[in-house]
């Protein structure tokens, strides 16, 4: 039992590289991830002069920001659409393992003084 184990958990890795090449041809080409527009921003630090184009994506509240994370995430979907079902059968090793009791007592080796 223990070897299927092993064996199921070292095959995952073999079968995802050799399915790989197939999933991405399945994606759609016309898909670009989203470009980032450069806005010059210049701080000084201690006497050091730090350039930061992308110092704008800070703003949480600002809509530029919000509709450039919604573009990114939509992006992610898309490229990781051939990939769900590796990810659906993934969560089912970690609910199968045995928990153990491997963790040290708080109290273990250590004396009050």
């Amino acid at each position: 039992m223990y070897r299927d184990r092993v064996v199921r958990i070292l095959a995952a890795p073999l079968v995802a590289a050799l399915l790989a090449p197939e999933m991405l041809a399945q994606t759609d080409v016309a898909a670009r991830p989203p470009v980032a527009m450069k806005t010059p921003h210049v701080t000084t630090v201690h006497g050091d002069t730090l350039k930061d184009d992308y110092f704008w994506l800070r703003e949480k509240s600002n809509p530029k920001v919000i509709s450039y994370l919604e573009a990114e995430n939509a992006y992610t979907e898309e490229m990781m659409k051939p990939t769900k079902g590796l990810h659906a059968s993934g969560s089912t090793t970690t609910t199968r393992a045995p928990r153990r009791g491997n963790s040290i007592p708080p109290d273990a080796g250590v004396r009050a003084a």
